[in-house]
């Protein structure tokens, strides 16, 4: 069972590292701006986090068998038992091998964490953007400029 957990968790580094890479392109056509490839690009998140999911639920159900084969939950207690919990009851050496992994996870996650908040803030600023030009938008379209005859309104005129 081990063995499986160490598969599942070597799945889920390369799963999290293209997803990692395709977060980094995300940022840049974000900048670009290029509305195309950004909606190519989310497809492809989207199956990876798909896919994610699955390799999740495969690892929790895989580490509630190892608890309970630990001796250390029963089959109602498991919730509580995660990755680091196993790689203390686990035998060498596959716990520097579970350990090892378990780090290259943690800096990958952290890698995405922090690119999903750069990628939030710059979209954001897009938003904040789009408010400001349809305000000014708005704003200057109040203005009766013309009267209805298309002649420019006297009133506006004097104004300059």
């Amino acid at each position: 069972m081990i063995t499986k957990l160490i598969d599942i968790l070597d799945r889920e580094t390369v799963l999290y590292g293209d997803l990692l890479g395709l977060l980094q392109e995300e940022k840049r056509l974000l900048s670009r701006r290029d509305k195309e490839k950004l909606h190519a690009l989310s497809t492809d998140i989207e199956k990876l986090t798909f896919k994610a999911k699955g390799l999740e639920t495969l690892r929790a159900s895989i580490i509630d068998g190892l608890a309970i084969s630990f001796g250390i939950a029963d089959a109602a207690s498991t919730t509580e038992i995660n990755l680091t919990t196993i790689i203390e009851y686990t035998p060498e050496p596959e716990k520097d091998e579970l350990k090892s992994i378990q780090a290259k996870l943690l800096a990958i996650t952290d890698g995405i964490e922090t690119l999903n908040r750069q990628n939030s803030l710059i979209i954001g600023k897009g938003l904040e953007n789009i408010k400001s030009a349809f305000e000014f938008l708005r704003e200057i379209s109040s203005f009766d400029t013309y009267q209805s005859s298309g002649k420019l309104d006297p009133h506006l005129a004097k104004r300059s």
